[in-house]
Parts: C-alpha cells; sequence; structure tokens
C-alpha cells in the first residue's frame, strides 16, 4: 500500500469515527432535552391540578358568601328558587372555569410531550446518521485497498 493510499485511509477513518462521535453527543443532548420536557410537562401537570383546587375553593367561598348575604336579608336559601338558581349557576360557572384550567394544562403538556418526542426521534436519526457516516468510511477505506 502506497503511503498516500494510507494517509486517504487514515483520515477516511478518522472523519468516520469523528462523525459517529458527534452522533453520539447529538443522541446525549437529545435524551436530556427530552428528559427536560418530559419533566416540565409533568410540573405543568400538577402546577394545574394545584390552581384548580385553589380556584376551586374560591368558588366554594363565593357561594358561602352569596348564601350569607341571601340569608341575611332574609331570603329562603334552603328552598327552591332564585337564591338556589343562583348558587348552582355560581357552580356551574366555577366547575367549567375549573375545567379550563385542567384542560389548557393538559394541552400545554401535550405540546412539551410532543416536543420530547420529536428530541427521541433526533436522537434515532443522528445514532443513524453517524453510524452511517462511519460504515461508508469503512466501504470507502477497503475500495481504496483493492
Amino acid at each position: 500500500m502506497s503511503l498516500p493510499t494510507a494517509l486517504l485511509i487514515a483520515s477516511a477513518v478518522t472523519s468516520g469515527v469523528s462523525s459517529y462521535g458527534v452522533a453520539q453527543a447529538q443522541n446525549k443532548a437529545a435524551k436530556a432535552n427530552a428528559a427536560a420536557l418530559e419533566q416540565q410537562a409533568q410540573n405543568t401537570l400538577s402546577a394545574a391540578q394545584i390552581e384548580e383546587a385553589k380556584y376551586r375553593a374560591k368558588v366554594r367561598a363565593l357561594v358561602g358568601q352569596q348564601k350569607a348575604t341571601y340569608a341575611a336579608s332574609g331570603v329562603d336559601i334552603s328552598g327552591e328558587g332564585t337564591a338556589t338558581d343562583v348558587f348552582a349557576e355560581t357552580n356551574a360557572i366555577g366547575a367549567a372555569d375549573a375545567m379550563t384550567i385542567r384542560t389548557n394544562a393538559q394541552k400545554k403538556a401535550d405540546e412539551l410531550r410532543m416536543g420530547a418526542s420529536a428530541y427521541e426521534a433526533g436522537q434515532v436519526s443522528s445514532l443513524l446518521a453517524g453510524g452511517s457516516s462511519l460504515l461508508s468510511t469503512g466501504v470507502s477505506a477497503y475500495s481504496s485497498l483493492k
């Protein structure tokens, strides 16, 4: 084998190994990014549960204030009628708003998880690209020996 051929092979092998090393580094970074996004998704859902619980407590307090105000005004709050309708409407609006909090958090978590999935897909493709580069380098080096 001549010196130029040996140098060409050495250069090709070095390039292939370098490409694979870069792919491994990209894979490691993608894993870290995917894990970070998954953690953000979990944090989003946890924070929404707390926010929803606080909101529902505020609604219960509001209904309690409404009942106290009506009762202090001499309105019968135990039967049927306008006062009971007001309490029911307040509870219904509160429940709808609480569901909006939950739904919005789930949408945000889903978006974050989609981002994590994209990073995970990138892990596979970067490793395949690095492996492919290493393989083609080996084929090139072998071909130059012939």
